[in-house]
């Protein structure tokens, strides 16, 4: 087990892990929650993650957060508690006593947060402090977890049947990185005729984002597509650091000179502010936009994105193109016809990019902060 060198007295654990497999989501989630964490804790509460294996490691080294590296197997989490006080978690909870724990994982069950919670209880016993307590963040389903609170960031999760006591569902807490915070003051004291006004030159500009790793090669085929029938427009074509076909998409750029791959973008908010439309997989790629602003046409390609493109699409009039597994060649064609709608009428993108920003203001991961460290959060 390794660890860097603690600064505060008290502090919070977050248990994610980021790699080819899963994506950046967990992670990035996290790191949001962490940095507003130490933005509004005076110093008093440090972060902490705890990741399985080393390829998280330089995600949060570049960041200049604490980290703890149990080197196990992200897949499996149970070596982790199942030896009580004695386990790789029970010997950082005696280490660090945190005040409380956040886990962020679909490589979890209901076995695990039961051992989390027989450690918090052993060490608070052992040690004469108060429990530690356990929270989840849900974005799949209605897990049946000892928590002492669950979280669930979706525009639709104030429906979910969750049994915990203490609940904190919907977009409030979507947990978007630190860009986004001071985004929705700046978009509110602007003028109506500013709302249009996102880049220099005279050409329309559109963002294309699967998320995650692309295993199906979507923003290809939807990049081609969209390039070869709007040659006068500018597509940016999302490529994350997991993205196994980030050749395909460069060769793809050096035909269409329309498309420009943008990879492992540290600045979502900027790439983002810049574009007209955009059309994004139904993930948290969907939360950043609504701050934003930007009118945008949504899909899903897995189960847990489904909830999300119909909510969008029921709340705020968003196109919802569909399941691109059932039918991949409807869902392209829905999509080039709701862009040609917003392409041609300027009034049709900003009605639809001013509804889609009572979603969230983009403070969630301030809320969350809050909730984990028990103090009032002044940014919001």
């Amino acid at each position: 087990m390794e660890k860097s060198k603690s600064k505060f007295n008290k502090t919070v654990l977050l248990r994610a892990d980021a790699n080819d497999a899963i994506g950046m989501g967990h992670m990035m989630r996290c790191i949001s929650v962490a940095r507003a964490i130490l933005r509004d804790g005076n110093n008093k509460i440090t972060p902490v993650f705890v990741i399985s294996d080393e390829r998280s490691a330089g995600l949060l080294a570049e960041r200049e957060l604490e980290f703890v590296c149990l080197h196990t197997d992200y897949r499996d989490k149970m070596p982790e508690v199942e030896d009580g006080v004695d386990s790789p978690m029970g010997q950082l909870f005696r280490n660090y006593h945190p005040v409380s724990m956040l886990v962020d994982s679909y490589q979890v069950e209901a076995s695990y947060f039961t051992g989390l919670r027989r450690i918090a209880e052993a060490v608070a016993a052992l040690d004469g402090m108060a429990r530690t307590g356990i929270f989840y963040l849900d974005d799949v389903d209605v897990p049946d977890y000892e928590l002492d609170g669950i979280i669930n960031y979706n525009i639709y999760a104030g429906d979910l049947p969750y049994r915990q006591e203490k609940r904190f569902l919907g977009s409030a807490y979507i947990p978007l990185g630190e860009k986004f915070w001071d985004v929705k003051k700046r978009i509110n004291n602007s003028t109506p005729e500013g709302d249009e006004i996102r880049n220099s030159d005279n050409s329309l500009h559109c963002m294309i984002s699967s998320g995650g790793a692309d295993m199906l090669n979507i923003c290809y085929t939807i990049g081609e597509r969209m390039a070869s029938a709007y040659p006068d427009c500018v597509f940016h074509v999302v490529c994350g650091k997991y993205n196994a076909h980030r050749s395909e998409l460069l060769r793809l750029a050096e035909q269409h000179t329309n498309l420009c791959v943008e990879y492992d973008v540290r600045d979502m908010c900027a790439l983002e502010q810049n574009c007209d439309i955009a059309i994004s997989a139904a993930g948290s790629t969907m939360y950043e936009l609504a701050v934003l602003g930007v009118p945008t046409i949504t899909y899903f390609f897995a189960d847990n994105q489904r909830l999300v493109a119909e909510a969008f699409a029921g709340q705020t009039g968003m196109c919802n193109a569909g399941d691109y597994r059932v039918d991949s060649q409807a869902v392209l064609e829905r999509i080039q016809q709701r862009f040609e709608e917003y392409k041609d009428n300027t009034l049709i993108r900003m009605n639809a990019g001013r509804r889609i920003r009572h979603v969230t203001d983009g403070l969630g991961a301030f809320r969350i902060a809050g909730i984990l460290t028990g103090m009032e959060q002044t940014n919001l």
